[in-house]
């Protein structure tokens, strides 16, 4: 959906569907603390709806609000991580919630995703 262009400019109809579904996620109060309210893995954390602040900040790109959500979003990264002896930072976890990171069996593996905006967008 990123991709279509209109005249050299982004598709209006996909801007205004991705800002209405957005919308609908916060509505919903399925974000809290810039990641997902309930407890899950990295993958349904993303089923949540994660996925579209990035696409967001691609397709209306500039805009304050989806900004102030994806540095929420990036705050959340110093929760899920955590630096160890040597000084380099790794992921804590790959079960957490916007209040929540689980350590134990959390299941991390070489998969561990990272939430969209800091991730795809140098933010953080």
């Amino acid at each position: 959906m990123a991709e279509r262009r209109v005249d050299g400019d982004l598709a209006g109809e996909d801007r205004e569907s991705l800002s209405r579904e957005m919308e609908a996620y916060y509505a919903q109060g399925l974000f809290t603390n810039g990641l997902s309210t309930i407890q899950t893995d990295e993958l349904h954390s993303y089923e949540e709806g994660i996925q579209v602040l990035g696409q967001s900040m691609i397709l209306d790109y500039g805009n304050p609000r989806t900004l102030e959500r994806a540095m929420e979003t990036s705050a959340a990264i110093e929760r899920l991580t955590g630096v160890n002896k040597a000084g380099h930072r790794h992921i804590r976890s790959s079960y957490f919630s916007g209040t929540t990171v689980s350590e134990e069996g959390s299941g991390l593996g070489e998969d561990a995703v990272v939430p969209d905006p800091p991730a795809g967008h140098g933010i953080g």
